[in-house]
């Protein structure tokens, strides 16, 4: 999930919710771990749950921030994450 208007770090910030039974949780923001002050957005995780796939328009070594990228990022490095996947 990407929210802009929920808090966090600037633009769209990627969030996680879990569904139990037939109910989804609250969203809980994934933190600064990941999120920046761009809009992050489109998240996925790869079918080993080892890394995040995510798109962003931060800025990148010599490219300014606007340009949508492809980024990815070890789910060791979100804490919020990794506790949910370590507990199934």
């Amino acid at each position: 999930l990407s929210y802009p208007d929920r808090g966090g770090s600037g633009g769209d910030d990627l969030f996680m919710a879990q569904k139990t039974g037939g109910t989804w949780s609250i969203p809980v923001n994934l933190g600064n771990s990941i999120n920046s002050a761009a809009n992050d957005l489109s998240a996925r995780l790869t079918p080993d749950n080892r890394f995040i796939v995510f798109s962003s328009d931060r800025a990148f070594k010599f490219q300014a921030a606007g340009l949508l990228q492809v980024w990815y990022l070890p789910v060791s490095r979100i804490p919020a994450l990794k506790t949910v996947l370590d507990a199934r």
